[in-house]
Parts: C-alpha cells; sequence; structure tokens
C-alpha cells in the first residue's frame, strides 16, 4: 500500500513537472489568474467581507486550473472549443454583473479606506429620518452615521448583499479556472500532435534511392 502511495505521489510530480516543462507561458497565466483577487484588492474591487477572502481565492484558484487541466487532457477539440467559448462569455457576464454589484452595494470608509457592504432595506429609524431616499443613501447619511451601515440599513440586507457578492465573485473565479485550464490542456494536445516523437521518426518510411 506504501509503495503504491508513493508510486502514485511520483507520478503526480511526474505530471505536473511535465505540464511545467513543455507549457512555460501557461502556468505563468494560471499564476497571473491567482494575482487578479490581489489586483482586485489593490484596486478596491474586492469583496468588503470576509477579510480572507483574497487569499483564499488565490489558493483555490491554482488548485482549480490544474484539476481543471488534468480532467481535459482527454477532451475532444470541438469540446475544448466550446468550453472556451462559454467559458469566455460567462467570465464576461459574471465580471459585469459583480462590477454592478460591487458599485452599487459598496462604499468607503474615509478614514481607513477600506470598504464595507451596504443594504437594500433601511432601518425603521433611517426611514423615518430619510423617508423617501431610502434606500438609496449616500455619503452624506453615511458621514452622518458615522459610516456605521447598520445604523442606516438592516443586517439581513447587509448580510444578503455580502453573500450575493462572494458568489458572483467565487463563480466569476471558477469559470475563469475553468477557462484557463482548459486551455492549457488542449494546447498540451495540439503541442503534442505537433511534434514528432523518436518513435515516429524510427518508422518514417525512407525514400528509395534512385
Amino acid at each position: 500500500m506504501n509503495e503504491w502511495a508513493a508510486t502514485a505521489v511520483k507520478t503526480g510530480i511526474s505530471e505536473f513537472n511535465r505540464f511545467l516543462r513543455t507549457f512555460g507561458g501557461l502556468p505563468a497565466w494560471a499564476c497571473a489568474c491567482a494575482a487578479v483577487p490581489f489586483t482586485a484588492y489593490l484596486i478596491s474591487l474586492s469583496p468588503p467581507w470576509p477579510s480572507s477572502i483574497v487569499v483564499a481565492t488565490s489558493a483555490v484558484v491554482l488548485v482549480a486550473v490544474w484539476f481543471v487541466y488534468r480532467l481535459s487532457r482527454g477532451a475532444t477539440a470541438r469540446r475544448a472549443t466550446v468550453i472556451l467559448f462559454v467559458g469566455a462569455i460567462g467570465a464576461a457576464q459574471l465580471s459585469i454583473a459583480y462590477l454592478i454589484l460591487h458599485s452599487r452595494y459598496t462604499f468607503e470608509i474615509t478614514a481607513t479606506k477600506q470598504r464595507s457592504a451596504k443594504g437594500f432595506v433601511c432601518t425603521p429609524v433611517a426611514k423615518l429620518v430619510y423617508g423617501d431616499k431610502c434606500p438609496d443613501l449616500g455619503k452624506p447619511e453615511l458621514e452622518a452615521a458615522n459610516y456605521t451601515a447598520a445604523t442606516l440599513w438592516t443586517v439581513e440586507s447587509i448580510n444578503i448583499v455580502r453573500v450575493n457578492l462572494i458568489v458572483l465573485w467565487g463563480l466569476d473565479f471558477a469559470v475563469l479556472s475553468v477557462f484557463v485550464g482548459t486551455f492549457a490542456a488542449r494546447q498540451r494536445r495540439v503541442g503534442e500532435a505537433g511534434v514528432p516523437t523518436q518513435a515516429t521518426l524510427r518508422h518514417r518510411p525512407r525514400k528509395r534511392d534512385l
């Protein structure tokens, strides 16, 4: 049993090393995908909650790209093309939906430069104070509430916004991982088909001497 496990681990490492050697650029693209969450954080586009989502997303993306790559090695060219097309469209749509939700339902705390989630249902006190402006409250109202979202919106609505941001964020990176992993697997098959092996060269028919 131990020998089988050691052989399996060695085989997996060999396959991963072969992947790195064969596609010098694609692993870099996978790392670039894993760097996207950090880039989003630096430009204040990551979900405001939880704080660990950026690091967790990067780690999951790296693992997901590798697993998708392993699962997609046997995919036909047609299937890979469909997956890539659908993945590109899906990632674009999810990104747009996420950016709309993020711009509509998050705000920046001036003192800390951190972002927090708004809600979509005002508290009873906020309704009395702001009336018809609810729930579309902006910076003046947030300043008056000392940037405490729960003062203006119900906790339930704030939590729903947080969850929706996380779901769209996660789905977007899941589709992106499928796209990159499938692309890597497809390029490997194309590369192997285009490069003749030693066996092919050995059995290639020779031209007869004239």
